[in-house]
């Protein structure tokens, strides 16, 4: 009765072996899903950089802003100009309704950061805007 049956010794081997085929494919398949996720990861990161390479150059948003402002509706309105402090405001006076449109269209559909947008109304027909953009 202190001996072990060979056929017990077998079965044991058979089941490890099916034991371990199936931690193996459990394995194989959980890395397959970590190495996707580190492709979205790196996908992800590579787009944050270059919307921080587009956002956050301040010689590229500067030309952006005084292009803008270089148009001709905006060109002979601009009274101020002004760079201090990692922030560039500008006064923009006497603006009618479809300037000031073409103006709002113009900034909000570029890739500038707005710290701040003023508008005082002035009369029936005129607005002056106070603009402050962070570079």
């Amino acid at each position: 009765m202190n001996k072990i049956h060979p056929l017990y010794i077998l079965g044991f081997f058979v089941l490890m072996v099916f034991f371990m085929v199936y931690e193996s494919a459990r394995t194989e398949e959980k890395i397959s899903l970590k190495a996707q996720e580190n492709a979205r990861t790196q996908l992800l990161g590579k787009k944050i950089a270059s919307l921080k390479e587009r956002w956050k150059d301040p010689a590229k948003a500067r030309k952006k802003i005084d292009a803008i402002l270089a148009a001709k509706p905006f060109a002979a309105k601009v009274r101020r100009r002004e760079k201090k402090q990692g922030l560039y405001k500008i006064r923009i006076v006497e603006l009618d309704a479809r300037s000031l449109d073409r103006l709002t269209g113009k900034v909000l559909n570029e890739t500038l950061t707005l710290k701040s947008m003023k508008m005082v109304r002035n009369g029936d027909k005129n607005v002056t805007v106070d603009l402050e953009f962070v570079l």
